[in-house]
């Protein structure tokens, strides 16, 4: 008995020293983890950290990612939690019926639940409209949005329960497809031709522990979008073809990366997945399109199955509008550091490439640049930046999602609210030139004993309390700000001058309608270009009255200008004015 307790214990013993000689010996081959993972530095040992105990708080997490047998210990844990309890341990990844695994957002793109609202699309395709009507018109280059498949709109019977309940519409995509046949915009819904496909497509088109199209659904897509191409630009590019077709059991690409950052001990249980084997024809006499994609993981698939380098001509592809592919294979290269205009107009077509789970942030600001470096005579819209600054932030946006989801708010106002608040923070000129008065207001409605003071101001002068509030708060304006107070002040007077006038107003609109923006920013795009000329010829005249000064305290060159003006039969103050004219356009030189 004494001996059988004995080998137990040196057997305890010895697996708790296994760990240890792992990580000294590496007796056993453990592949690495799946996933993004950051391993925590070793702490410097310092008297102060070891005494507040912080040397100790950062050693251990340092020590547990690097302990012998960490990766085979996650996977035997995450292995019980998700054989037993259905529960799994990867970032966004949940499980739906019969298994399948989806990705949370491309659920929440489908339930409309992160639907950014109807102005802020309507502003976003008209900037895709105008930039894809001047790139056309001016250079002869196809931008095209290209929505891609979504694994949750393809297959929503196999989404978690509950999920169907909390849909609602419109949704980004529903929305914007009917928006953009409405305002006759280029695009390819491969979205909907993959649905059309679900019943009658001989393989699968998505696979079960995958969130991507399928190798075989990419094929299809691919072939697609190269004869959409072919008919925009009526040419003939190279072939590329199916020439077999290997069913497999051993999972390729992404038909298994929802899976893999589960990080389990065994494969899940699959059937077998179809993969083309793909082949190209002759180049000659074909036409090669220069061709640039800006887009988002699915991309991978058909850049990755070398089908551009084939068909397309100085291909690029800007992935999610940051990193430039394939020169980051050599050494990483950012789209922040081109120059896009140059990089855009060196181009025959430009797809805009998305699916669904990322239409909230849609082409990642790629559009927005180009709008703003083909309209440089048009004033930023500083509020709209901000907007788009929080829908590029995920985890901001996402808490936003989950607040207005549970407290049932409207998102697009949300965001409109924490844009606001952010454009006053870090721009309060910015912002009062845009909203004047609007900011002293709010200052005024959050301050309980100014309000109490108004209140009562209101009833002993009989005026309602917002007219009241609205006089204390242009005051405010006027007293810290008299230049930008007087500059909204004129802005105001130049758009309630257009509003108030039909034919200049439809004069207006009619102009602004090529920039595609919304009459009230057309307004006061409008105000803006006047108020600057008007300023402009103030200055005009402020300085040629400085140069006719000059010249008047000068004798000798007023009697010059009295000769000059006899001889050309003019006053002498009519050649004054002139030459004071000339003087200033020769001092701009």
């Amino acid at each position: 008995m004494r001996t059988a307790k004995k080998i137990a214990l040196f057997f305890i013993i010895a697996l708790l020293f296994i760990p240890l000689l792992q990580n000294r010996l590496h007796m056993f081959r453990i592949p690495p983890l799946n996933g993004d993972f950051v391993l925590p530095e070793k702490p410097a040992l310092e008297k102060a950290g070891w005494l507040s105990g912080d040397f100790q708080a950062k050693y251990d997490p340092y020590l547990e990612q690097r302990l012998g047998l960490h990766n085979l210990l996650v996977r035997i844990n995450n292995q019980i939690d998700y054989s037993l309890f259905k529960k799994v341990h990867a970032e966004g990844v949940v499980i739906g019926k019969n298994n399948v695994l989806h990705e949370r957002d491309y659920i929440r793109a489908w339930t409309g639940e992160d639907f950014i609202g109807e102005k802020t699309w309507d502003k976003k395709l008209g900037r895709l409209k105008f930039v894809q009507d001047h790139l056309k018109r001016t250079y002869g280059i196809d931008l095209v949005l290209i929505l891609e498949p979504s694994k949750a709109r393809f297959s929503p019977e196999t989404l978690p329960e509950g999920s169907a309940e909390r849909k609602k519409e419109p949704c980004n995509y529903t929305y914007i497809v009917e928006k953009l046949k409405e305002m006759n915009i280029r695009f390819l819904d491969l979205n909907a031709y993959y649905l059309a496909l679900k019943d009658t497509s001989r393989y699968d088109l998505y696979p079960k522990y995958g969130v991507h199209w399928s190798v075989y659904g990419m094929t299809l897509m691919a072939d697609t979008l190269i004869r959409y191409i072919e008919h925009l630009r009526q040419v003939d590019i190279p072939d590329f073809h199916i020439s077999d077709i290997i069913v497999s059991d051993s999972l390729r690409d992404t038909d298994y990366d929802a899976a893999k950052p589960l990080n389990l001990l065994f494969e899940l249980p699959h059937g077998p997945m179809a993969y083309p084997v793909i082949g190209f024809g002759d180049q000659e006499g074909k036409t090669r399109p220069d061709v640039l994609v800006e887009g988002d993981s699915y991309y991978w698939n058909i850049f990755n199955a070398r089908i551009p380098d084939h068909c397309f001509n100085n291909h690029s592809f800007w992935y999610f509008n940051a990193l430039v592919y394939p020169d980051s294979y050599y050494d990483s290269t950012f789209v922040a550091d081109l120059d896009i205009k140059k990089e855009v107009e060196k181009r025959d077509v430009i797809l805009v490439m998305t699916t669904e789970r990322f239409l909230f942030k849609y082409d990642w600001g790629f559009t927005d640049a180009l709008f703003e470096a083909y309209t440089p005579d048009l004033e930023p819209d500083l509020q709209y930046r901000y907007e788009n600054n929080i829908r590029l932030n995920m985890d901001f946006f996402d808490d936003l999602v989950a607040r207005t989801s549970n407290q049932h708010e409207n998102l697009e106002e949300v965001i409109h609210q924490e844009a606001d608040f952010l454009f006053k923070k870090n721009d309060l000129e910015g912002y009062l030139k845009r909203k004047g008065p609007d900011y002293y207001k709010s200052v005024i409605v959050n301050d309980t004993a100014w309000m109490r003071a108004l209140v009562t101001q209101a009833a002993d002068s009989s005026l309602p309390l917002e007219e009241v509030v609205t006089r204390n708060a242009e005051f405010m304006f006027w007293k810290q700000y008299p230049g930008l107070h007087s500059q909204w002040k004129s802005l105001q007077d130049i758009k309630q001058a257009i509003e108030s006038d039909t034919s200049l107003l439809a004069s207006v609109t009619g102009h602004y309608s090529a920039y595609c923006l919304p009459m009230e920013e057309a307004i006061f795009q409008e105000a803006c270009r006047r108020y600057s000329i008007s300023k402009d010829e103030m200055v005009r005249a402020r300085e040629i009255d400085r140069i006719i000064r000059t010249i008047r305290n000068d004798p000798k060159w007023m009697k010059a200008i009295a000769d000059k003006a006899g001889k050309l039969n003019r006053t002498a103050e009519e050649q004054l004015r002139l030459d004071a004219m000339w003087m200033l356009e020769k001092q701009k030189k």
